[in-house]
């Protein structure tokens, strides 16, 4: 059966874990013969909350997150534990979106969420704790809501990059101010080639 791979992530022990649609995450160690996989659980309480992944994060903890078609598991490391959050049967708020397309740590309390909504999720690493925004209300300039919000990007001078289906945006957070780029749309990816210059895939 053929896959896709939305995500590939190397760990600190040079482990490749891919994100396969629909098979969840497959972790290769080149130090073993074989390869381990993780399927989403069908109770979604244990384990990958959803086979398709989007998104895979390691954040300053070592802790990984993923977005899914689901809602997003959080592995932490030293306890082998799994925590999920934000499914479409969860109470933890109004479900307006359980299909998370990027996450990025925007700083060692906060992981930023975005998927197929126009808002984002910041969530707080040790509390789980939800808040939701819409960067196009964070600015005096009338910017066009978004259909989905695809990828964020922390670069090195601690800028949090917004790649949306209509707007590319980018936050301060010294100045706690938005910035929007016009004119540049059907953002897929971002990567910063140098500390002057991002390079987009659209």
């Amino acid at each position: 059966m053929l896959t896709n791979i939305d995500d590939i992530y190397i760990d600190e022990k040079k482990r490749v874990w891919t994100a396969h649609y629909p098979d969840g995450i497959t972790i290769i160690d080149k130090r073993y013969s074989g390869y381990h996989r993780i399927k989403g659980s069908t109770t979604g309480k244990v384990g990958l909350a959803n086979g398709h992944v989007h998104s895979i994060i390691e954040d300053s903890e070592g802790n990984l997150w993923m977005g899914t078609s689901n809602g997003i598991s959080v592995f932490h490391e030293q306890e082998k534990l799994w925590h999920n959050m934000l499914q479409s049967k969860s109470t933890e708020m109004e479900q307006l979106n359980s299909v998370f397309l990027t996450l990025c740590e925007v700083s060692p309390t906060e992981i930023w969420a975005g998927g197929y909504t126009s808002e984002i999720d910041s969530i707080n690493k040790k509390t789980k704790a939800i808040k939701r925004f819409m960067p196009s209300k964070c600015t005096t300039k009338k910017i066009r809501r978004e259909k989905y919000i695809r990828h964020i990007m922390k670069d090195s001078q601690g800028c949090i990059w917004i790649g949306g289906y209509y707007n590319l945006k980018c936050y301060n957070p010294t100045t706690q101010e938005f910035k929007h780029y016009p004119g540049i749309s059907y953002i897929i990816n971002m990567a910063e080639c140098d500390e002057n210059n991002i390079c987009l895939i659209i």
